[in-house]
Protein backbone atom coordinates (compact mmCIF):
# COMPACT_ATOMS: atom_id res chain seq x y z
CA UNK A 1 0.00 0.00 0.00
CA UNK A 2 1.29 3.47 -0.92
CA UNK A 3 0.51 6.49 1.22
CA UNK A 4 -0.07 10.20 0.64
CA UNK A 5 -0.58 13.27 2.77
CA UNK A 6 -4.16 14.43 3.37
CA UNK A 7 -4.18 17.75 1.53
CA UNK A 8 -1.51 19.99 3.03
CA UNK A 9 -1.68 18.41 6.48
CA UNK A 10 0.99 16.18 7.97
CA UNK A 11 -1.48 13.31 8.20
CA UNK A 12 -0.47 10.32 6.06
CA UNK A 13 -3.29 8.25 4.61
CA UNK A 14 -3.33 5.15 2.37
CA UNK A 15 -4.13 5.58 -1.31
CA UNK A 16 -7.06 3.20 -0.82
CA UNK A 17 -9.31 3.72 2.21
CA UNK A 18 -12.28 1.66 3.36
CA UNK A 19 -15.83 2.65 4.19
CA UNK A 20 -17.15 -0.31 6.24
CA UNK A 21 -20.67 1.12 6.09
CA UNK A 22 -20.76 1.24 2.30
CA UNK A 23 -21.84 -2.35 1.71
CA UNK A 24 -24.65 -4.81 2.40
CA UNK A 25 -22.98 -6.30 5.48
CA UNK A 26 -25.03 -6.16 8.68
CA UNK A 27 -23.61 -9.07 10.68
CA UNK A 28 -21.18 -7.88 13.36
CA UNK A 29 -18.67 -10.68 12.87
CA UNK A 30 -18.66 -10.26 9.11
CA UNK A 31 -18.25 -6.48 9.39
CA UNK A 32 -15.36 -6.81 11.82
CA UNK A 33 -13.70 -9.46 9.64
CA UNK A 34 -13.69 -7.11 6.64
CA UNK A 35 -12.20 -4.30 8.71
CA UNK A 36 -9.45 -6.59 10.01
CA UNK A 37 -8.75 -7.82 6.47
CA UNK A 38 -8.51 -4.24 5.19
CA UNK A 39 -5.99 -3.39 7.90
CA UNK A 40 -3.93 -6.47 6.99
CA UNK A 41 -3.86 -5.19 3.38
CA UNK A 42 -2.31 -1.91 4.52
CA UNK A 43 -5.50 0.14 4.62
CA UNK A 44 -5.20 2.48 7.60
CA UNK A 45 -7.93 5.05 6.85
CA UNK A 46 -11.46 4.02 7.77
CA UNK A 47 -14.34 6.37 7.02
CA UNK A 48 -17.84 6.18 8.47
CA UNK A 49 -20.59 8.40 9.92
CA UNK A 50 -22.69 8.58 13.06
CA UNK A 51 -25.73 7.19 11.20
CA UNK A 52 -24.16 4.30 9.27
CA UNK A 53 -25.87 1.06 10.25
CA UNK A 54 -27.26 3.03 13.21
CA UNK A 55 -23.81 3.55 14.70
CA UNK A 56 -22.74 -0.09 14.41
CA UNK A 57 -19.85 0.72 12.06
CA UNK A 58 -18.28 3.00 14.66
CA UNK A 59 -18.68 0.20 17.19
CA UNK A 60 -16.97 -2.27 14.83
CA UNK A 61 -14.03 0.10 14.41
CA UNK A 62 -13.85 0.61 18.16
CA UNK A 63 -13.74 -3.12 18.79
CA UNK A 64 -11.04 -3.76 16.18
CA UNK A 65 -8.71 -0.87 16.94
CA UNK A 66 -9.11 -0.33 20.69
CA UNK A 67 -5.59 -1.65 21.30
CA UNK A 68 -3.89 -0.26 18.16
CA UNK A 69 -5.56 3.12 17.87
CA UNK A 70 -2.44 5.03 16.81
CA UNK A 71 -1.92 2.72 13.84
CA UNK A 72 -5.05 3.91 12.03
CA UNK A 73 -6.77 7.08 10.87
CA UNK A 74 -10.44 7.15 11.78
CA UNK A 75 -12.74 9.54 9.96
CA UNK A 76 -16.38 9.94 10.87
CA UNK A 77 -19.14 12.47 10.24
CA UNK A 78 -21.89 14.28 12.09
CA UNK A 79 -25.13 14.19 10.15
CA UNK A 80 -28.50 15.77 10.83
CA UNK A 81 -27.57 19.15 12.28
CA UNK A 82 -24.67 21.60 12.49
CA UNK A 83 -25.45 23.55 15.66
CA UNK A 84 -22.78 23.78 18.33
CA UNK A 85 -24.79 21.63 20.75
CA UNK A 86 -25.43 18.92 18.19
CA UNK A 87 -21.83 18.72 16.98
CA UNK A 88 -20.43 18.48 20.51
CA UNK A 89 -23.03 15.89 21.57
CA UNK A 90 -22.55 13.75 18.46
CA UNK A 91 -18.78 13.87 18.85
CA UNK A 92 -19.10 12.50 22.38
CA UNK A 93 -21.37 9.69 21.17
CA UNK A 94 -18.99 8.79 18.35
CA UNK A 95 -16.00 8.77 20.70
CA UNK A 96 -17.85 6.35 22.97
CA UNK A 97 -18.80 4.01 20.14
CA UNK A 98 -15.27 4.18 18.70
CA UNK A 99 -13.76 3.47 22.12
CA UNK A 100 -11.25 6.26 21.63
CA UNK A 101 -10.47 9.66 23.04
CA UNK A 102 -9.89 11.33 19.67
CA UNK A 103 -11.12 11.30 16.07
CA UNK A 104 -8.53 11.94 13.35
CA UNK A 105 -10.91 13.55 10.84
CA UNK A 106 -14.33 14.82 11.93
CA UNK A 107 -16.51 15.86 9.00
CA UNK A 108 -19.68 17.74 8.15
CA UNK A 109 -21.92 15.27 6.35
CA UNK A 110 -23.55 18.10 4.45
CA UNK A 111 -24.23 21.83 4.47
CA UNK A 112 -27.00 23.33 6.62
CA UNK A 113 -27.85 26.86 5.54
CA UNK A 114 -30.05 27.50 8.60
CA UNK A 115 -27.02 27.49 10.91
CA UNK A 116 -24.26 30.09 10.60
CA UNK A 117 -21.04 28.40 9.54
CA UNK A 118 -19.23 30.37 12.27
CA UNK A 119 -21.20 28.52 14.95
CA UNK A 120 -20.22 25.14 13.51
CA UNK A 121 -16.58 26.13 13.13
CA UNK A 122 -16.42 27.45 16.67
CA UNK A 123 -17.66 24.08 17.94
CA UNK A 124 -15.06 22.22 15.87
CA UNK A 125 -12.35 24.58 17.07
CA UNK A 126 -13.27 23.82 20.68
CA UNK A 127 -13.09 20.09 19.97
CA UNK A 128 -9.65 20.53 18.41
CA UNK A 129 -8.47 22.51 21.43
CA UNK A 130 -9.76 19.76 23.72
CA UNK A 131 -7.88 17.13 21.71
CA UNK A 132 -11.08 15.30 20.79
CA UNK A 133 -10.56 15.79 17.06
CA UNK A 134 -7.35 16.39 15.11
CA UNK A 135 -8.69 17.70 11.81
CA UNK A 136 -12.02 18.85 10.38
CA UNK A 137 -13.39 18.11 6.93
CA UNK A 138 -16.61 18.03 4.96
CA UNK A 139 -18.70 15.97 2.59
CA UNK A 140 -21.28 17.07 -0.01
CA UNK A 141 -20.21 20.74 0.11
CA UNK A 142 -20.39 22.87 -3.01
CA UNK A 143 -17.18 24.59 -4.01
CA UNK A 144 -18.39 28.03 -2.96
CA UNK A 145 -19.45 26.61 0.42
CA UNK A 146 -15.94 25.32 1.02
CA UNK A 147 -14.55 28.71 0.02
CA UNK A 148 -16.94 30.54 2.36
CA UNK A 149 -16.05 28.16 5.19
CA UNK A 150 -12.31 28.70 4.69
CA UNK A 151 -12.79 32.48 4.67
CA UNK A 152 -14.92 32.38 7.84
CA UNK A 153 -12.25 30.29 9.58
CA UNK A 154 -9.51 32.69 8.55
CA UNK A 155 -11.48 35.78 9.65
CA UNK A 156 -12.24 34.36 13.09
CA UNK A 157 -9.19 32.25 13.82
CA UNK A 158 -11.20 29.01 13.75
CA UNK A 159 -9.84 25.63 12.70
CA UNK A 160 -9.87 25.23 8.93
CA UNK A 161 -11.34 22.36 6.97
CA UNK A 162 -8.65 20.26 5.32
CA UNK A 163 -10.56 17.86 3.06
CA UNK A 164 -13.76 16.96 1.29
CA UNK A 165 -15.39 13.63 0.50
CA UNK A 166 -17.02 13.88 -2.93
CA UNK A 167 -18.56 11.48 -5.41
CA UNK A 168 -16.04 11.25 -8.22
CA UNK A 169 -15.25 8.71 -10.93
CA UNK A 170 -14.35 8.65 -14.59
CA UNK A 171 -17.98 8.29 -15.73
CA UNK A 172 -18.87 11.76 -14.40
CA UNK A 173 -22.40 12.34 -13.17
CA UNK A 174 -24.15 9.36 -11.61
CA UNK A 175 -27.41 8.68 -13.44
CA UNK A 176 -28.65 6.20 -10.81
CA UNK A 177 -27.67 8.15 -7.72
CA UNK A 178 -27.40 11.72 -8.99
CA UNK A 179 -24.90 14.08 -7.46
CA UNK A 180 -27.36 16.22 -5.56
CA UNK A 181 -25.21 19.35 -5.85
CA UNK A 182 -25.39 19.28 -9.62
CA UNK A 183 -21.76 20.32 -10.12
CA UNK A 184 -19.32 19.46 -12.86
CA UNK A 185 -16.52 18.31 -10.62
CA UNK A 186 -13.74 18.18 -13.21
CA UNK A 187 -14.44 21.80 -14.07
CA UNK A 188 -15.12 23.24 -10.63
CA UNK A 189 -14.32 21.33 -7.44
CA UNK A 190 -11.22 19.49 -8.67
CA UNK A 191 -9.32 22.63 -9.79
CA UNK A 192 -10.34 24.43 -6.58
CA UNK A 193 -9.03 21.64 -4.38
CA UNK A 194 -5.81 21.48 -6.37
CA UNK A 195 -5.18 25.21 -6.08
CA UNK A 196 -5.96 25.23 -2.35
CA UNK A 197 -4.08 21.94 -1.65
CA UNK A 198 -7.39 20.78 -0.20
CA UNK A 199 -7.52 17.01 0.29
CA UNK A 200 -10.00 15.10 -1.89
CA UNK A 201 -11.32 11.73 -0.75
CA UNK A 202 -13.46 10.45 -3.65
CA UNK A 203 -16.24 8.00 -2.88
CA UNK A 204 -18.26 5.86 -5.30
CA UNK A 205 -15.12 5.57 -7.49
CA UNK A 206 -16.55 2.54 -9.32
CA UNK A 207 -19.88 4.26 -10.08
CA UNK A 208 -21.86 1.81 -8.01
CA UNK A 209 -20.31 -1.14 -9.85
CA UNK A 210 -20.72 0.11 -13.42
CA UNK A 211 -16.93 0.31 -13.70
CA UNK A 212 -16.31 -3.26 -12.58
CA UNK A 213 -17.15 -4.95 -15.89
CA UNK A 214 -20.02 -7.03 -14.50
CA UNK A 215 -22.65 -5.19 -16.59
CA UNK A 216 -23.03 -5.25 -20.39
CA UNK A 217 -24.66 -2.65 -22.68
CA UNK A 218 -28.23 -3.49 -23.66
CA UNK A 219 -28.52 -6.32 -21.14
CA UNK A 220 -30.42 -6.62 -17.87
CA UNK A 221 -28.27 -6.56 -14.75
CA UNK A 222 -27.09 -9.93 -13.35
CA UNK A 223 -29.51 -11.39 -10.82
CA UNK A 224 -27.22 -10.98 -7.80
CA UNK A 225 -26.06 -7.45 -8.65
CA UNK A 226 -26.86 -4.08 -7.05
CA UNK A 227 -29.18 -3.03 -9.87
CA UNK A 228 -31.15 -6.28 -10.12
CA UNK A 229 -33.70 -5.23 -7.53
CA UNK A 230 -32.54 -6.91 -4.34
CA UNK A 231 -31.45 -3.63 -2.77
CA UNK A 232 -32.29 -1.03 -5.42
CA UNK A 233 -34.87 -1.19 -8.17
CA UNK A 234 -34.25 0.50 -11.52
CA UNK A 235 -36.78 -0.62 -14.14
CA UNK A 236 -35.08 1.68 -16.66
CA UNK A 237 -31.59 0.28 -16.00
CA UNK A 238 -30.93 -0.96 -19.54
CA UNK A 239 -31.82 2.37 -21.13
CA UNK A 240 -30.06 4.55 -18.57
CA UNK A 241 -26.93 2.45 -18.36
CA UNK A 242 -26.49 2.04 -22.11
CA UNK A 243 -24.30 5.13 -22.82
CA UNK A 244 -22.26 4.58 -19.66
CA UNK A 245 -21.59 0.92 -20.36
CA UNK A 246 -20.69 1.66 -23.98
CA UNK A 247 -17.93 3.89 -22.61
CA UNK A 248 -16.86 1.16 -20.20
CA UNK A 249 -16.56 -1.32 -23.07
CA UNK A 250 -14.28 1.10 -24.92
CA UNK A 251 -12.13 1.40 -21.81
CA UNK A 252 -11.83 -2.36 -21.33
CA UNK A 253 -8.98 -2.82 -23.90
CA UNK A 254 -6.93 -0.09 -22.17
CA UNK A 255 -7.31 -1.88 -18.84
CA UNK A 256 -6.32 -5.18 -20.45
CA UNK A 257 -3.30 -3.53 -22.06
CA UNK A 258 -2.23 -2.38 -18.60
CA UNK A 259 -2.81 -5.81 -17.08
CA UNK A 260 -5.57 -4.53 -14.77
CA UNK A 261 -9.16 -5.44 -14.08
CA UNK A 262 -11.65 -2.72 -14.96
CA UNK A 263 -12.09 -1.90 -11.28
CA UNK A 264 -8.34 -1.52 -10.77
CA UNK A 265 -8.13 0.59 -13.91
CA UNK A 266 -10.93 2.90 -12.74
CA UNK A 267 -9.21 3.33 -9.37
CA UNK A 268 -5.89 4.01 -11.11
CA UNK A 269 -7.58 6.79 -13.09
CA UNK A 270 -8.80 8.40 -9.87
CA UNK A 271 -5.41 7.97 -8.19
CA UNK A 272 -3.80 9.72 -11.15
CA UNK A 273 -5.40 13.01 -10.13
CA UNK A 274 -2.89 15.10 -8.13
CA UNK A 275 -5.56 16.38 -5.76
CA UNK A 276 -6.66 12.92 -4.60
CA UNK A 277 -5.42 11.99 -1.13
CA UNK A 278 -7.18 8.64 -0.76
CA UNK A 279 -9.89 6.80 -2.72
CA UNK A 280 -12.72 5.53 -0.53
CA UNK A 281 -14.01 2.09 -1.47
CA UNK A 282 -16.77 -0.15 -0.23
CA UNK A 283 -16.65 -3.96 -0.38
CA UNK A 284 -19.10 -6.75 0.32
CA UNK A 285 -16.47 -9.47 0.50
CA UNK A 286 -12.77 -10.15 0.81
CA UNK A 287 -12.24 -10.67 -2.93
CA UNK A 288 -13.57 -7.20 -3.75
CA UNK A 289 -11.48 -5.69 -0.97
CA UNK A 290 -8.27 -7.32 -2.21
CA UNK A 291 -8.91 -6.35 -5.83
CA UNK A 292 -9.42 -2.69 -4.93
CA UNK A 293 -6.54 -2.52 -2.44
CA UNK A 294 -4.17 -3.87 -5.09
CA UNK A 295 -4.81 -0.74 -7.21
CA UNK A 296 -2.54 1.25 -4.89
CA UNK A 297 0.56 2.39 -6.74
CA UNK A 298 -1.23 2.33 -10.10
CA UNK A 299 -1.42 5.63 -11.96
CA UNK A 300 -1.91 6.62 -15.57
CA UNK A 301 0.37 8.62 -17.82
CA UNK A 302 -0.74 11.95 -19.30
CA UNK A 303 -1.06 10.20 -22.66
CA UNK A 304 -3.33 7.53 -21.21
CA UNK A 305 -5.47 10.17 -19.48
CA UNK A 306 -5.88 11.99 -22.80
CA UNK A 307 -6.86 8.73 -24.51
CA UNK A 308 -9.46 8.10 -21.81
CA UNK A 309 -10.78 11.66 -22.05
CA UNK A 310 -11.44 11.15 -25.75
CA UNK A 311 -13.70 8.23 -24.81
CA UNK A 312 -15.41 9.56 -21.66
CA UNK A 313 -16.15 13.08 -22.93
CA UNK A 314 -19.38 11.94 -24.59
CA UNK A 315 -20.89 11.70 -21.10
CA UNK A 316 -22.33 14.66 -19.15
CA UNK A 317 -20.15 15.83 -16.29
CA UNK A 318 -16.87 14.79 -17.93
CA UNK A 319 -14.42 17.52 -18.84
CA UNK A 320 -11.15 16.95 -20.68
CA UNK A 321 -7.84 18.35 -19.60
CA UNK A 322 -7.66 17.58 -15.87
CA UNK A 323 -3.98 16.80 -15.55
CA UNK A 324 -2.52 13.52 -14.39
CA UNK A 325 -0.38 12.97 -11.32
CA UNK A 326 3.33 13.04 -12.11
Amino acid sequence: MDYRFLGKTGLKVPEISFGPGNNNVTDDREGITLIEAAFDLGITLFDTANFEKKGKVEEWLGNVFANKRDEVVIATKFSGNTTRKYIVNECEKSLKRLKTDYIDLYQFHNWHSAVAIEESLEALTTLVQQGKILYAGCCWFKTYQIANTLRAAERNGYTKLVSIGAKYNLLGQDVFSPYVLGEVLDQDLIPFCEEEAFGLIPFRPLAGGLLTGKYSPGQAPPSASRYAGSTYHYPDFVEKAQPLLEVVEQLRPIAQRRGESLAQFALAWTLSKPVVSSVLIGANNLAQLKECASASGHTLSAEECSEIDEIRNVLPGCVAGSRARK
